[in-house]
């Protein structure tokens, strides 16, 4: 596992990730949690265009979205990138990927943030979907 650090405003994403080693060659999963809701549009399509271009078939990214438009918590740091539940399948698809899959707030509690003892870490809010997609072309 290799933690890319980028700053979307000056770097390319392609130089990045192949000065950190990146095989182009090799299935690869993405994981890009707690991102796309800072940035603006163009930086969501380009990481999916450059992942899509430079990864083989099979390769997987994860990532979380907001399925509307909130304030943001932290006042330097607007949200900018939200998608309606119902337009991610097709908008992964627009970029070469396939769903494979789509969950809310309830199950990522479930899966990932209930303790030993059933009580919950942390409350996901429910505007919060986590996608899993596949490249396939």
């Amino acid at each position: 596992m290799t933690f890319v650090d980028i700053n979307f405003k000056i770097d390319r994403l392609e130089e990045v990730l192949h000065q950190a080693g990146f095989d182009d060659a090799a299935k690869t999963l993405f994981i890009w949690e707690g991102v796309t809701y800072y940035l603006p549009h163009y930086d969501i399509h380009n990481t999916l265009r450059i992942i899509k271009k430079y990864s083989p078939i099979g390769s997987m990214i994860c990532f979380d979205h907001m399925t509307e438009k909130l304030d943001s918590v932290n006042a330097g740091e607007p949200f900018l990138f939200w998608i309606k539940k119902e337009e991610v399948q097709s908008f992964l698809q627009g970029h070469g990927f396939k769903m494979v899959e789509h969950i809310g707030a309830e199950e990522m509690e479930k899966r990932w943030l209930t303790l030993s003892d059933g009580s919950v870490a942390e409350k996901s809010l429910p505007q919060f979907y986590f996608v899993r997609g596949m490249v396939t072309e």
